[in-house]
């Protein structure tokens, strides 16, 4: 156990070591850059025509495109379903609760009947 925590410190040591000479590295290079203002301002200074060319034209091409048209009209088949689907369903529901309606008419019509012929049965 002992030799594993020492390879452990050993470890942390030299990544800590790592960590500490890319830092200098990097402070050495942005001192540099610092230094010769040519440099600074050719990374400042960046050319955005082309992006600027390229977006244009992605979106003058996807306005152009014809699959476009056919994805509207394919959300709207799907509009006109997903309205269809809810009318069907609420038609559904109201056909379910008038069915129970009329079961539970029945069925207490059914009890009065029955309740009133065991009483009259029993009587006799």
């Amino acid at each position: 156990m002992i030799k594993i925590s020492y390879v452990f410190l050993i470890f942390v040591l030299l990544s800590a070591e790592l960590a500490w000479s890319k830092e200098a590295i990097n402070s050495e290079k942005v001192s540099q850059l610092n230094k010769n203002p040519e440099n600074s301002q050719t990374i400042i200074n960046f050319d955005t025509s082309s992006l600027e060319k390229t977006i244009k034209e992605s979106i003058r091409e996807a306005s152009e495109k014809p699959e476009s048209k056919d994805k509207l009209e394919s959300e709207r088949k799907i509009i006109s379903y997903s309205y269809w689907l809810l009318v069907a369903t609420f038609a559904l529901a109201f056909i379910t609760l008038w069915q129970a309606f009329l079961t539970r008419r029945s069925v207490k019509q059914s009890q009065d009947f029955f309740c009133f012929r065991t009483k009259t049965l029993g009587s006799r």
